[in-house]
């Protein structure tokens, strides 16, 4: 097993698994092969492997972001990857001027200017 920080190269089938730095950066418990399905208990503080990647059983806590076949091919697919982060659902916006649109926008406020200055 080669320690790559945060790449875990599957042992079983040379896939690459990419961890995310922000999810995997203090973590600890399992995470699979997107491609075979192993599982691997793995522990990183601060972005740096304590501990694993030790083959394990039960479920994975958090998928790789990203994966690769041996042959450098991306891998997709439910419960493969975890899916892009959203900022939010819909991410646009539609401003609504106070009082709707029926209404005239009001207009900002206006500094008066000081006796002496500018």
């Amino acid at each position: 097993m080669i320690k790559q920080g945060l790449v875990l190269t599957c042992t079983k089938c040379s896939t690459k698994n990419f961890l995310d730095p922000y999810p995997f950066w203090n973590f600890s418990g399992n995470t699979k092969c997107a491609s075979c399905d192993t599982l691997y208990s793995v522990k990183f503080s601060k972005g740096q492997l304590l501990s694993g990647p030790t083959a394990t059983t039960g479920k994975a806590d958090l998928l790789p972001g990203y994966a690769e076949d041996k042959n450098g091919a991306g891998i997709t697919g439910e419960g493969k990857i975890r899916p892009a982060p959203q900022s939010r659902p819909d991410p646009f916006t539609v401003m609504v001027p106070n009082g709707g649109f029926d209404d005239a926008c009001p207009k900002p406020p206006t500094r008066k200017k000081e006796a002496g200055k500018g």
